[in-house]
């Protein structure tokens, strides 16, 4: 609206303040007709196209813009989950929020409640309601719902992880539709029909190979990534037309207060003279948790028995999952060497305290960004702890 309803009426030498209202010759009226003429068509435009209550100053006129936040929340165990809950307090400063969610329940925060739990149909049915739509996407299983969502009601996608091959694979292989499922679509439209071959031919070689993002990067509104490394990634797969409309917003993050290293260790049950290791984050092929093991064996610190070497995540339960543990028992280090499990999630401070050395996320392709080294290294920092990170 605007410029059409309005020209119209101010055409062929004639004013027409009001529709099929009296005209006033233009060449015969003062600058005070034309004048009022002219606030009397914006006054009848907008009461034509905008919300009532906006006009007369009613609460829509002052109301909170009205916010979809599309994302797995706590307890739900993942690490953007968790980075969402920690960013609501600042959000609802801003926004009425509705969360989209798919999970049977969830805790958001401590001290925060939201009554306005939705899920993907929900949103369908009330975009319009909508101001602004934000979706937090990343490679895992629990952002499987937000694919279609993005295509059909858009919004500003926070990508987390420039590569969702896993995240579409599972989609995929979960919905049995291996010709047309929507990797295959994504291998595609991304990266050619050699992709696509290659996807039926080394389905394993195709998935660590192709980021296969596009989509989701074209059906947003806009794209933002939490690092210039990221961007770039992105800009070497895709070219600089998708990503007109990607920004970098650093992470956001509130950082605990590090726990000093004597009480730490103490609480934590380790030697207060011991050489601690931490590898950070979930235990699996992408951070070539096999390979950490097999360094620190061979180190120094793996014939030290005051060292310690500390896996802080969960162990997945598939055949890397159990080849590891069968690596750890033949290891005879003992309890030297430990998984902590998800539960360390809430003992950071203290882990971050007591350690020496910290080790975080090692990735099989040097282009790969997964995205969350930046949140796992922080706590580490702020303890003055040395920090490793493998590209």
């Amino acid at each position: 609206p605007g410029a059409d309803p309005i020209m119209s009426r101010l055409v062929d030498g004639w004013i027409h303040p009001i529709p099929d209202g009296p005209a006033i010759p233009a060449r015969t009226a003062d600058w005070d007709t034309i004048a009022a003429a002219a606030v009397a068509i914006w006054e009848a435009t907008l009461r034509e196209t905008a919300i009532p209550e906006a006009i007369d100053g009613g609460p829509a006129a002052h109301r909170r813009p009205r916010l979809a936040l599309v994302s797995p929340l706590p307890p739900v165990r993942s690490g953007i989950a968790r980075y969402t809950a920690d960013l609501l307090p600042a959000l609802s400063a801003y926004y009425d929020i509705d969360l989209v969610v798919d999970q049977e329940r969830v805790e958001p925060a401590p001290g925060l409640e939201f009554d306005r739990v939705r899920d993907s149909a929900w949103l369908r049915a009330n975009a319009h309601r909508m101001d602004r739509v934000l979706y937090q996407v990343g490679y895992a299983e629990f952002h499987g719902y937000m694919l279609d969502l993005i295509a059909t009601v858009p919004g500003v996608v926070i990508l987390h992880d420039c590569c969702l091959g896993h995240l579409l694979g599972a989609v995929e292989a979960a919905s049995g539709e291996h010709l047309t499922g929507v990797w295959s679509r994504a291998l595609a439209e991304s990266h050619g029909y050699a992709a696509l071959q290659l996807r039926f031919f080394d389905p394993q070689k195709a998935l660590w190979r192709f980021p296969v993002s596009l989509p989701v990067i074209a059906s947003a509104r806009a794209v933002i990534v939490h690092s210039e490394h990221a961007r770039s990634l992105l800009h070497d797969c895709y070219g600089a037309g998708p990503l007109s409309a990607c920004s970098v917003v650093p992470l956001a993050r509130s950082l605990a207060r590090p726990v000093a290293q004597v009480r730490a260790r103490a609480d934590l049950g380790l030697d207060p003279q011991g050489f601690i290791v931490v590898s950070v984050g979930f235990l699996g092929q992408t951070k070539l948790s096999h390979r950490v093991l097999q360094a620190w064996q061979g180190s120094a610190l793996g014939r030290d028995p005051r060292s310690r070497l500390l896996f802080v995540g969960e162990l997945p339960g598939d055949d890397y999952g159990r080849t590891l543990m069968q690596m750890i028992k033949c290891s005879g280090c003992g309890e030297r060497i430990q998984i902590t499990g998800v539960r360390a999630c809430r003992t950071v401070p203290a882990v971050s305290g007591g350690c020496r050395s910290c080790r975080s996320v090692a990735y099989r392709k040097p282009w790969r960004e997964f995205g969350h080294g930046a949140r796992y290294h922080e706590p580490w920092l702020a303890a003055d702890r040395q920090c490793t990170r493998v590209n």
